[in-house]
């Protein structure tokens, strides 16, 4: 999708974006009047340049929903974005409600092992595997070209031993974002999706890879 969901419903702003592969989903709670119900689907590039345009995290903004538009308005600046007509995907069957291993992991320790791993992957098969035992991750990847390599993580961790893979750069994409100092990854087994908690009202799902590694 080129474009974000955004819903206001309930004293509360989501939004939702996804690529087919990954979904983040992320919501604050904002003041609006109590029949306020509103659902439009914004441009990427467009939520891009509001975002620009919002130097002060603690600003209070105000957002306006047209008939084909959906405008911001600061205390310096006023846009307005076209909204995109068609339906968004389903995406709430994709997020995983009850899972039976949990981790808690440093998220900027993550971070680094995952980017270091990731180096000795190859284009075409991007992919790390991330084995959980108690008390510790193993991060692994291997490539033809590259050779392998392999790190250890430790962590927090409720479930039975299991593997889950995914692409490297779709798990760091979610942790550069990550507004906690812990990471959390709740998941059910290796072709599940992986439900990454990386803030309070943040969330960021992400389709595991079946391939062997």
């Amino acid at each position: 999708m080129h474009g974000i969901l955004t819903l206001v419903e309930e004293q509360s702003l989501q939004m939702v974006a996804t690529d087919g592969r990954r979904l983040a989903i992320a919501s604050t709670p904002i003041e609006a009047s109590a029949d306020s119900k509103k659902r439009a689907i914004i441009p990427t590039k467009g939520m891009q340049l509001f975002g620009r345009v919002i130097d002060d995290p603690l600003e209070q903004i105000q957002v306006h929903f047209g008939e084909n538009q959906v405008g911001l308005r600061t205390r310096r600046a006023e846009m307005f974005a076209r909204q995109i007509e068609g339906e968004f995907p389903r995406y709430a069957s994709v997020i995983p409600s009850e899972t039976s291993n949990r981790c808690e992991a440093d998220a900027e320790l993550l971070h680094k092992k995952l980017r270091l791993v990731s180096n000795v992957t190859a284009a075409d098969t991007r992919a790390v595997k991330l084995a959980f035992a108690k008390d510790q991750m193993t991060i692994e990847a291997r490539s033809a070209t590259c050779g392998q390599a392999s790190a250890e993580v430790e962590i927090a961790y409720k479930g039975k031993s299991a593997e889950i893979a995914f692409n490297p750069d779709y798990l760091m994409d979610g942790l550069k974002n990550c507004e906690r100092d812990v990471v959390q990854l709740d998941f059910n087994d290796r072709t599940a999706p992986g439900k990454f908690t990386l803030g309070e009202n943040y969330v960021y799902v992400v389709m595991p890879i079946t391939i062997e590694i």
